[in-house]
This record gives C-alpha cells, sequence and structure tokens, in this order.
C-alpha cells in the first residue's frame, strides 16, 4: 500500500553504470547517470538508496544480465532491488541498456533501451524512473514534469519554471512588472498567467517552445 503512512521505504541498490568501451574518459557519467536516478527515487519517498559504500563489487566489473547478478550478495546487504545499466557513448550518441531486478525473487521486472543524446541524459534517466514507478505502482512517474512558480531573485515578481525537484531553474517572464499565478495549459506547452507590465491585472500566455509571450 504506496498510500499508506506506515508504508516503509524499498531498499534498493544503484551501483554506477557499467561503460562498455573501457575508455577511462567515459567513467564519470557513471557515477553521474546513477546518481541522476537515485536522487529522483529518494525525491519520490518510496525509496531506501543503499550506501555503495557497502557494495561487495566493484560495479566496473558487474555483469549487468540476469545470470551475471549474485543475487544472494545483494539480499545479504538487504536490497530488495537492483538497477544494473551499461552504457556506450558514440561520438554524441550514448547507448544505454538498464535493468531492473527483483532481488527477492531473483528476476528481471523491467528492461529499457536508449539512443539517446549525450546531451539528454538527464531525461533520459528520468524516463527509466518513470517507467520503474509504473511497472512497481502502476501510476506513472513525475520524473519528467516540470513545476511553474513565482519568484522574486530579480526584485520583481517574476514567472518561473523548473524541473520536478526544483533544479534547472528557467526565468520566463523579464518584463520587471508583477507576475502572479501561473497556470499550465493541459496540453502543458504554454502557461498563462496575470501581468501588470501594462499597469493592469492582465492575462497572458507563454509558449514554452517558442518563448513568446
Amino acid at each position: 500500500d504506496t498510500n499508506s503512512p506506515l508504508q516503509q521505504k524499498i531498499p534498493i541498490a544503484i551501483p554506477n553504470c557499467r561503460h562498455g568501451s573501457g575508455d577511462s574518459a567515459e567513467q564519470p557519467m557513471a557515477k553521474k547517470l546513477a546518481d541522476i536516478l537515485g536522487d529522483a527515487l529518494s525525491f519520490s519517498g518510496l525509496f531506501e538508496l543503499l550506501d555503495p559504500a557497502v557494495f561487495l563489487q566493484d560495479p566496473e566489473k558487474m555483469g549487468i544480465e540476469k545470470e551475471e547478478i549474485k543475487f544472494a550478495e545483494w539480499r545479504f546487504l538487504g536490497a530488495d532491488l537492483l538497477v544494473r545499466g551499461g552504457y556506450i557513448i558514440q561520438g554524441e550518441r550514448l547507448e544505454m541498456v538498464i535493468n531492473l531486478f527483483d532481488v527477492i525473487h531473483q528476476k528481471l521486472l523491467l528492461r529499457r533501451t536508449y539512443n539517446s543524446p549525450v546531451a539528454a541524459a538527464r531525461e533520459t534517466i528520468l524516463t527509466f524512473a518513470d517507467e520503474m514507478m509504473l511497472q512497481l505502482t502502476g501510476e506513472p512517474g513525475i520524473f519528467n514534469t516540470k513545476i511553474t512558480f513565482v519568484g522574486d531573485a530579480s526584485g520583481e515578481k517574476e514567472i518561473y519554471v523548473a524541473d520536478f525537484d526544483g533544479s534547472n531553474i528557467q526565468q520566463l517572464t523579464r518584463d520587471g512588472k508583477m507576475n502572479l499565478s501561473p497556470t499550465w495549459s493541459s496540453d502543458g506547452k504554454q502557461i498563462s498567467f496575470v501581468g501588470y507590465k501594462r499597469g493592469n491585472p492582465d492575462i497572458y500566455t507563454a509558449d514554452l517552445i517558442t518563448k513568446a509571450i
């Protein structure tokens, strides 16, 4: 029961991803990908991440397929779930395979492959997090969603947009006047708000694709 106030968090292990090329220059990406997923799942409040310091295997030497996983070791550490991912960087493209395992029953729950721009690594990992949530709870995740809010960091109330967790903040209005009550359109491509740039409370709509207001 994921809605119960007494619901215990699910212990999950997320070792660094394994880079397939052996290129040491790609190693920082291995930790980055695991950290993005771990941070997102922690934000959901449903998972307890195991400390990588207690892992018994080197993530770079571990396999990613079911027959290569030593489930008894992960169960010994207290993990109910295990995420194993591997990747290769080809130019500006990131090729990934990510598996979600049920450690208790020693079975594969979810497997996804991705081929996306390296610059979109965060979005790719968050897409997997969304699919994980759907697999485990029956409800899609919120990890690729955004929030809009009013902030006064510039000295005036302006409209901002950020990722679900408050990261990647972007300022939407810059007219130096008060802007209030941002509201999403049904397709998520526009934001309507009340603005005072003409001195009166008028309704404006900002297009998030073209940035036009």
